[in-house]
């Protein structure tokens, strides 16, 4: 008789346990089926937009669009230029002279660009470089 409760006393908290794990595992199994079920609409929505994509932009549609409502033409071959017909830009003339490898000597003569005190500019007026 003792064995007998000892193996009810047992066996009843495993059994509410099993059965905690059961209607877990099967809120789980419903929840994984509504997202794969989700899931599958969603490639299917995204393979229909696909197709409705590919429909609208075939180049015949576009082309009968552009006639229609832009009144685009195709550029004619008479307005194709050849390449040498574009000007080439000039290469700049350099005056300064390499001294020595990593080192430049100004070009004589007046410098285009303005003499300025970079070391006043950047230390603010008032403050004198040492």
């Amino acid at each position: 008789m003792r064995i007998i409760l000892l193996c009810i006393l047992f066996l009843a908290p495993l059994g509410t346990i099993l059965y905690q794990v059961k209607t877990g595992i099967d809120i789980r199994e419903e929840r994984l089926v509504e997202l794969e079920a989700k899931i599958n609409k969603s490639e299917r929505e995204i393979a229909v937009l696909e197709a409705e994509w590919a429909y609208l932009s075939r180049p015949e549609r576009i082309m009968e669009l552009s006639d229609r409502l832009l009144g685009m033409r195709p550029i004619s071959i008479n307005r194709v230029l050849p390449i040498d017909a574009i000007p080439m830009r000039p290469v700049p003339k350099f005056e300064d002279r390499i001294v020595d490898p990593g080192q430049m000597k100004p070009a004589d003569g007046d410098s285009i660009a303005p003499k300025l005190n970079l070391l006043r500019e950047i230390s603010g007026p008032g403050v004198m470089p040492q």
